[in-house]
Parts: C-alpha cells; structure tokens; sequence
C-alpha cells in the first residue's frame, strides 16, 4: 500500500517538473530576449532626434518595428531553397530517424491539406449504413484495399486494413 502511494506521489511529481521546468526555461528565454531588444531600442532610440514620433513612446515603436522586421527577414531566409534544403537534411540527420517523426509528420501535413505525396490524405470510412468516420488513408494498395488510421477512442487511433 505505502508502496503505491510512493510510485503515485513520485509520478505526478515528475509529470508536475516535466511542464513546470520547460515554462521556467521559456520564461526566462523570453525575459532575456526582451533584455536585448530593449538595449537595442534604447540604442536605437538614442539615434533618432528628439520628440521624432511625437508624443508616441519611441522605444515601444522601435522594438516591435525591430521584432516585425526580424522576424520577416528570418522567415525569408527560411523559405529560400539552400535553407529548405539544410533544414531537410538536418531532419532527416536528426528526428527524421524517428518513426513517430514521420507519422506525426504526415498526419499533419494531411491535416493541413498539403496535397505532397507524402502527407496522409484524408477520406470518409462507411461504418455502418448512415455513419461516417474520418479516417486519414496511410497506404492505398491501388487494389480497392487501403489501410487507414481512424480515430477509435477518446484519445487513441487505430490502424485497419479496409476494402
């Protein structure tokens, strides 16, 4: 009994850290980053003439104009075709060895409706007569047979080969 109470307390405990720890991280991430954005405002700021933007707070304008403008340039950069192809490569290195990585992968680009073959498509699975499922087609063996992934239980997903 005590033994049970020991494993209970222990693993809501862990599940406690495992979100509370990566919310300290972010947390203090984002306070830095604000740090620095703020340092360069400040320098920024320090630039222009006074009273430039009226009775508008300069150092306000200037950072969310910095954070904007980075942020458009960084995305840029990322949909440029030599960074598209580091990040595929870096994947495939890394998490793309990963078979979870993969289905979560395809299941949200079918999700998003990204029409690339290797995205799981979506499709309606017949029941019973009246009643429909949405199921996400993981193979289609171009034979009238398919295998798809439906959702089964309030959490869970299961795999059926369906004809």
């Amino acid at each position: 009994m005590i033994k049970r109470i020991l494993e209970f307390l222990a693993s809501t405990a862990m599940s406690g850290l495992l979100i509370i720890v990566p919310l300290l991280i972010m947390y203090l991430i984002v306070t830095e980053l604000l740090d620095v954005i703020e340092g360069l405002a400040t320098t920024v700021t320090s630039v222009l003439p006074e009273n430039f933007l009226g009775p508008l707070d300069e150092h306000l304008i200037v950072a969310v104009l910095m954070v904007f403008s980075g942020s458009f340039l960084v995305g840029l950069t990322l949909r440029s075709e030599f960074m598209k192809n580091v990040g595929s490569r870096l994947e495939q290195a890394t998490v793309g060895r990963l078979g979870i990585w993969v289905v979560v992968k395809r299941l949200s680009r079918g999700l998003l409706g990204d029409v690339e073959g290797t995205a799981f498509k979506t499709g309606l699975l017949t029941v019973s007569p009246g009643s429909r499922q949405l199921v996400y087609i993981v193979e289609d063996y171009g034979n009238g047979l398919l295998t798809v992934l439906y959702h089964s239980h309030r959490w869970l997903f299961q795999a059926q080969s369906c004809w």
